[in-house]
């Protein structure tokens, strides 16, 4: 009897054990210290707009759950995605020419479609742990009678503002509303701004726009007060990225990389020529097809409160003759430990201020927030070919998504495409498109002593291709802490992948 009270006794006690055990893992101290030692202190991605003060503790450890599987994904090189939805959104007609998650509404997922007429469609993808079988239509929009000529998502989480689209010789500010009294939503257009000229980026209140020869236009779509920038003239441009700073403003084309002080803001009726501004630095980097840039979060405390900035970008080039190697390049931007400010705002307040473009001697001189040029970091490999989506993704705690084209065909004055080259990605397929990751240098505390290079297998790896879908993407965005991935293709297909 003697052993079976013991027995008895020691089931109780584990019992009780594992109940104290449990209660220890609900206590939000435990998650907020997992938080810092395990995702934040490592560089892992976690989104910036949690307030880890104002969620509950379950919220809270899934968040911290989720962010450090994240971050093994990205140091397991054999590691892989899965795909969590897959469905039509447009046709083999019309294709998908843009997807764009949503920072404010994180299981949304806008689609551009582009037929006689364009349509926006916006998408809800199903909840945790459904593998987003659930996913549904909630509400479309078109231009009515014109094609969308750019798209911007609002990159506030807080705003009420979802989308800027520009078509019809004028940008539509738009949300997304559930109808009263209905289950169902419905687009709501919040402004309309009279230009020609393309959407670049919405954050908050503030809308940039561009031209393809050097004006940009920062506005906001509120109060109507705006900014002209005016750039070097370089014809035939091409608008890529405009990135809005505390200090300065980026604004990166096909073959220029300006940069323009801090903004002041005019009203609409009194906006001169005097009051255009113009560049503090500029830098070429050639012709290129394809670029992103992002500010990156430093695993160790920043001396300066200006973040560093990361650029990727992909060179152009049409050359049949040369190699079907070309490469992926990054740089750094490093804040400018000198800076003090800029003295002065081109407005029509003000007399007339030139600021002539900073030479590549003057880095560091004291009205650049940034030093220039940007330093040449790295390369990666990439093959030459034909490619429909050349959008590149960065996100801000070092991680990139691009697609890899595949190589390009032998060319000669008598064959034209008859054998496919060898070339290709780490671990891709020459026969058809992969989708490709990396790690930038310095980013993930377990991966800070990996060597940078084009031939170190750890800083890029191929995350998929697709049998049927060679040379058919024309869509990509990626959602760095959340970790999904969702593609376009030219037949309609949608997918969206978790890391």
């Amino acid at each position: 009897m003697a052993g079976v009270g013991s027995t008895s006794q020691t089931k109780r006690i584990a019992k009780q054990v594992c109940k104290r055990l449990r209660a220890i893992s609900r206590l939000r101290i435990v998650w907020t210290r997992a938080l810092a030692s395990h995702v934040l202190e490592q560089g892992f991605p976690f989104s910036d707009h949690i307030d880890v003060n104002s969620i509950d503790c379950s919220e809270l450890e899934y968040r911290t759950r989720r962010a450090y599987q994240l971050g093994q994904f990205w140091l397991d090189q054999k590691a892989i995605p899965r795909e969590l939805a897959a469905w039509t959104a447009g046709n083999s007609a019309t294709g998908v020419s843009d997807v764009r998650f949503s920072p404010g509404h994180p299981d949304w997922l806008f689609t551009v479609s582009k037929g006689i007429w364009s349509m926006i469609t916006c998408w809800e993808l199903g909840g945790r742990g459904d593998h987003y079988k659930r996913t549904r239509q909630l509400a479309e929009w078109s231009p009515r009678q014109t094609l969308i000529t750019g798209i911007a998502v609002n990159s506030d989480p807080g705003s009420e503002a979802c989308l800027a689209v520009a078509g019809r010789q004028e940008i539509e500010i738009l949300t997304v509303r559930e109808v009263e009294g209905e289950d169902r939503f419905a687009f709501h257009t919040l402004q309309t701004i009279s230009t020609p000229f393309r959407v670049m980026s919405l954050h908050g209140d503030m809308l940039a726009s561009s031209d393809d020869v050097n004006e940009t236009h920062v506005h906001n779509w509120r109060t109507g007060d705006y900014a002209v920038l005016w750039g070097s003239n370089e014809p035939s441009e091409h608008n890529f990225q405009v990135v809005l700073t505390p200090n300065c403003v980026f604004v990166v084309r096909a073959r220029s990389f300006e940069v323009f002080p801090e903004l002041l803001l005019s009203p609409s009726n009194q906006m001169s020529v005097s009051g255009y501004t113009h560049p503090i630095c500029r830098h070429q980097f050639g012709w290129i097809d394809g670029v992103a840039m992002s500010s990156q979060k430093a695993i160790q405390p920043p001396a300066t409160s200006t973040p560093p900035f990361s650029i990727v970008l992909r060179a152009e080039s049409d050359d049949p003759w040369s190699s079907d190697v070309h490469t992926l390049d990054l740089f750094d931007l490093e804040p400018n430990p000198n800076y003090g400010g800029h003295p002065a705002h081109p407005s029509i307040s003000h007399d007339t201020v030139s600021y002539p473009p900073v030479s590549d001697d003057d880095a560091k001189l004291p009205g650049s927030a940034y030093i220039f040029p940007p330093l040449h970091r790295t390369s990666w490999r990439s093959a030459r070919g034909h490619l429909r989506c050349t959008d590149i993704l960065l996100g801000s705690h070092g991680t990139a998504i691009w697609v890899l084209p595949r190589p390009a065909r032998n060319l000669d004055l008598t064959a034209l495409d008859v054998h496919a080259s060898d070339t290709q990605g780490p671990g891709g397929d020459s026969t058809r498109e992969a989708l490709v990751a990396a790690i930038l240098p310095g980013h993930f505390k377990d991966n800070r002593q990996c060597v940078p290079g084009p031939d170190n297998a750890t800083d890029v790896r191929t995350l998929c291709t697709y049998e049927g879908t060679s040379g058919n993407w024309t869509s990509v965005d990626y959602d760095e802490p959340g970790g999904r991935i969702a593609l376009g293709d030219s037949q309609g297909k949608v997918r969206v992948l978790d890391l």
